[in-house]
């Protein structure tokens, strides 16, 4: 080809283009990189605030779960037990604002199972802890799924 007889104009033109394409498509894979890393922190910090919710959570149960058991074992109340169970309905609400169906429900399940073991008669033949462990162990394995916590495989301590 004969470089003499192209336009001279012709050269700066396909020079801008190259440029122009490669900004573009370097610009497009920023944008592409950029919105990942969004989104996986987005999802990271829903993990997060879905943990400090469970941990919360759990914190407040254990306090009416002594409740309970003070209650049915040995047959009194300690003194504000509305503030222990208010707290834990507050932070049940919380999970509800940022877990999954399925931990929602295990937690609201969870929450009036203690509220009536504080406040109701156990069923007959059922000790105070068999009656919490029924909606306790659903709301951990909810827990353990919404955090995607492995199961922990026993044979390893063997090894």
């Amino acid at each position: 080809m004969n470089w003499s007889a192209v336009n001279p104009a012709i050269l700066p033109l396909i020079g801008v283009t190259l440029g122009v394409g490669g900004s573009i498509a370097v610009q497009y894979l920023v944008t592409r990189t950029t919105k990942q890393q969004a989104t996986a922190k987005r999802v990271a910090d829903l993990r997060w605030e879905r943990k400090e919710a469970i941990r919360e959570f759990l914190d407040a149960v254990q306090s009416v779960e002594r409740l309970a058991e003070c209650r049915h074992m040995y047959g009194n109340l300690d003194d504000g037990p509305e503030l222990l169970t208010h707290r834990m309905w507050f932070l049940q609400k919380c999970i509800d604002i940022v877990g999954t169906p399925r931990l929602r429900q295990a937690a609201l399940d969870y929450a009036s199972r203690l509220h009536d073991a504080v406040y109701g008669e156990m069923p007959e033949g059922q000790n105070v802890w068999e009656f919490m462990g029924e909606r306790r162990h659903p709301f951990l394995e909810a827990a353990r799924r919404e955090l995607d916590v492995p199961e922990f495989d026993r044979s390893l301590l063997a090894q």
